[in-house]
């Protein structure tokens, strides 16, 4: 029987192939045994999310002031990464959509605090 790709079957193949080729680019300075992000290593400044892992480590290591200055967002940002399926699938339901919404506003947040951060407020700009 031959296999027919619908055109939704064609937009997903394409949109895991965009997302492996991200996880593939950012995987590139971890196997390489660069330690730094690539945009502070290139660009000699923090992205959004510099900072986030060293608040999580922080954080697990019991030092709740520390890992709010390092990054007030890394839990929550950490929290609405873990969705079980693409942003399509998951507007299906309304808790998807609830999701969704609550991801998109994180990651806005984190947008605004490299923004302010940027100028200086809010122990800005993180150390890179």
């Amino acid at each position: 029987m031959p296999s027919h790709s619908t055109p939704a079957t064609t937009r997903g193949r394409r949109v895991a192939l965009l997302v492996a080729g991200i996880w593939f680019i950012t995987a590139i300075p971890v196997v390489l045994g660069v330690s730094s992000c690539p945009v502070a290593r290139y660009l000699h400044a923090p992205c959004p999310g510099c900072g986030m892992t060293r608040a999580i480590d922080l954080l697990f290591h019991g030092d709740v002031a520390a890992s709010l200055a390092m990054h007030p967002l890394a839990v929550p940002t950490l929290l609405v990464s873990f969705r079980d399926g693409s942003p399509f699938g998951l507007w299906k339901s309304r808790m998807g959509r609830l999701s969704v919404y609550a991801a998109a506003l994180v990651l806005g947040l984190d947008l605004v605090l490299w923004l302010a951060r940027f100028g200086g407020l809010m122990h800005g700009p993180v150390p890179v």
